[in-house]
């Protein structure tokens, strides 16, 4: 109750608060990037009918990022003040490639990266030595998963991987805990929407919920389900999912070219970190000597003003995954508002 109060509280302040502070928000975001990343692979070790990677989206040679675009890109990085550094992938999976962990500690030792996140289905975790994926210097892990149900997981990564995957998920979970618990995993599940209490009751639930907390768990929203591009159809998803809307009024731009800096494997950078397609590219990092000249830079302004004045890429207008750059203003508002209650013992 306290919680829904404390949130009720910050909602309003929010909203009563960011007509006053929403320029000099607005401004900071433009100034600096709220997240940044390379794309590590665009390989994958499954066939997820709900994904884009075998619908012939990605046109590009299947390759991994190399370690001159990772120096070139960290160099810069370091140069404009580091921070957290995501590197997993658009369409594909990071632990395709066996030299993942190499590559995590060659980001690792640059001081400026703080934490190093990735997304990953962990079929490949065998790939490695455990303990030293532990601690390679990974500090957050998203696992896209289905479990409880073998024909599900089958019909949904399009893989007869169930058993191996289960393994390389309590074998992480019980090597992350003897070490200390340096890596956050969290467990992302798909399944049928008439499963999910069988689910909750399945063996693999329970022993996964010895080492994960309740909060640590979670299943895709039924309504939040990804198209792309009209590529995945209804039959594809799991019973009862239903595709996320496509917005129609799309006049404010979209967040993500005010949220992410996204270099992709071979270089180029990408306007999202969502989606894959040549229309999205809009510029090369090796262009450039400095993030902010990318960042503050004429090509990204002129997106953004053009979609301003109503001038939106067809890609984009297809797209579910929008939402209004706004939000990120409101976001912001949030969390100075809680940050300030925070420390005046208020909640």
């Amino acid at each position: 109750m306290k919680e829904k109060i404390a949130e009720s509280i910050i909602s309003i302040s929010a909203s009563l608060a960011l007509p006053f502070y929403r320029k000099g928000i607005e401004d900071s975001i433009k100034e600096r990037w709220m997240a940044f990343g390379i794309e590590s692979s665009n390989i994958c070790n499954a066939n997820c009918s709900f994904c884009g990677y075998g619908k012939n989206m990605d046109g590009r040679k299947k390759s991994f990022v190399d370690f001159k675009v990772l120096k070139h890109t960290l160099d810069l990085y370091q140069k404009a003040g580091g921070g957290d550094f995501n590197f997993g992938s658009i369409l594909g999976d990071p632990l395709a490639d066996r030299e993942f962990l190499k590559k995590v500690k060659f980001i690792r030792s640059y001081a400026a990266v703080k934490r190093i996140s990735t997304f990953t289905n962990l079929i490949g975790l065998d790939n490695f030595n455990v303990e030293d994926f532990v601690k390679s210097g990974l500090t957050d892990i998203a696992v896209s998963t289905a479990i409880g149900d073998e024909k599900i997981f089958k019909k949904l990564f399009g893989v007869d991987l169930y058993h191996k995957t289960m393994k390389n998920i309590m074998v992480l979970l019980e090597t992350n805990r003897r070490l200390g618990n340096p890596i956050k995993i969290i467990m992302l599940l798909r399944t049928d929407y008439d499963n999910i209490a069988d689910l909750r009751h399945s063996e693999e639930y329970r022993r996964i919920r010895q080492f994960l907390g309740e909060d640590d768990i979670t299943t895709i929203e039924k309504d939040e389900w990804d198209d792309y591009d009209g590529t995945v159809k209804k039959a594809d998803l799991p019973k009862y999912a239903e595709f996320k809307a496509n917005p129609k009024n799309k006049r404010i731009p979209c967040y993500g070219l005010y949220r992410k800096v996204q270099i992709l494997k071979d270089g180029e950078i990408s306007m999202c970190s969502c989606r894959v397609s040549p229309e999205l590219v809009i510029d090369n990092i090796f262009k450039y000597d400095s993030l902010t000249d990318y960042w503050k830079g004429e090509r990204l302004n002129l997106i953004r003003s053009r979609w301003q004045s109503g001038d939106i890429p067809p890609f984009c207008r297809r797209c579910s995954h929008y939402m209004p750059y706004t939000n990120l203003i409101k976001g912001k508002m949030r969390h100075a508002i809680l940050t300030s209650l925070l420390r005046r013992g208020k909640c």
